[in-house]
């Protein structure tokens, strides 16, 4: 193999798409939500720009940190499940994709530490190495324990809003902690941002149990206690249609409690999000093929994305 093949097939192990997706949901929270938000309640607020690259350096690298080792500890299943395709123990090494995993780590706690340094809060580290450990250990063992690897999975991706949100905060009430009633209005964002988080970690533990049923060749060779597995296909499929409906019912709840503020593009929006479930729905229950599943990430991914647009239409309209 060449050194250009072999580069790419690092690039495909970080999975550059998904940790552009990580950090541009950051951004779009911060410049296209909070700020917004702030200025609706009479602040004018700016985490800087030293503390937000940090703060997206520190999760993208989370991410990918996690992402690696998912890939080193999956090696058994992937040979299983993916012969021709895997890249850890085939193109790269599995101590190449442990150094990765490691420099990834290192950088996140490096850049949470001076996040924290600079926020005055050593909190801040702790949450960031939380999410690192929460990471390894699903990738190590938990992600084959039933519901509980896919809620550490779900609850993991629940933290990329909500630290940005928590960093805004914080600077926030540095900066402009006295403007009339700060305490009352952070506490309203704050809750806001666990509303996102929640959103987030609804559809990402869908994901994990869709993955599941995708790999399940696979892990039931290795002995894995997944929900598939251990329930059937069947039970497995209806749990997932059962958390998209109610995440689906939540977000539109908020969208109706917010078309006050945003009016016909609430209605839009909730619409979107009804359809998007709709088609998640029926391509779940006649999944049978690996396409089929590509679609279903697809959906989820558009869901997601949704999500974020109404926050950032949710806070235009406040202004």
């Amino acid at each position: 193999m060449n050194k250009a093949d072999y580069y790419k097939d690092i690039l495909k192990l970080l999975r550059l798409p998904q940790l552009c997706a990580v950090a541009i949901s950051q951004l779009v929270l911060h410049f296209f939500y909070f700020e917004p938000a702030i200025a609706y309640y009479g602040g004018e607020v700016k985490m800087g720009t030293l503390p937000l690259t940090l703060c997206v350096i520190a999760t993208v690298c989370t991410a990918a940190s996690g992402f690696l080792a998912n890939d080193y500890f999956d090696t058994r299943i992937d040979k299983v499940n993916r012969p021709l395709t895997r890249i850890v123990d085939a193109t790269v090494s599995r101590d190449t994709a442990f150094h990765l995993c490691m420099g990834a780590t290192a950088i996140a706690l490096v850049s949470a530490a001076v996040l924290a340094y600079l926020a005055s809060n050593s909190t801040y580290f702790f949450v960031f190495a939380g999410v690192v450990g929460l990471l390894w250990f699903y990738s190590a063992s938990y992600k084959r324990v039933m519901l509980l690897g896919n809620a550490m999975f779900g609850l993991a991706f629940a933290m990329v809003p909500l630290t940005v949100i928590l960093f805004d905060i914080w600077f926030a009430n540095m900066t402009y902690g006295a403007f009339s009633k700060a305490d009352v209005i952070f506490s309203k964002l704050l809750t806001e941002g666990l509303e996102i988080s929640s959103f987030v970690f609804g559809y990402m533990f869908v994901f994990d149990i869709v993955r599941g049923m995708e790999e399940e060749k696979g892990e039931r060779e290795l002995e894995c206690r997944s929900l598939c597995i251990v329930c059937g296909k069947k039970v497995a499929k209806i749990v997932i249609v059962a958390v998209s409906i109610i995440v689906c019912l939540a977000l539109i709840l908020r969208c109706y409690y917010s078309m006050r503020f945003t009016g016909q593009m609430g209605m839009y929006l909730a619409f979107l999000v009804i359809s998007l479930t709709i088609a998640l729905v029926v391509q779940i229950i006649k999944t049978k093929v690996r396409f089929d599943y590509l679609i279903i990430y697809g959906l989820i991914y558009f869901l997601l994305a949704t999500l974020f647009i109404f926050m950032s239409v949710y806070a235009y309209y406040l202004e």
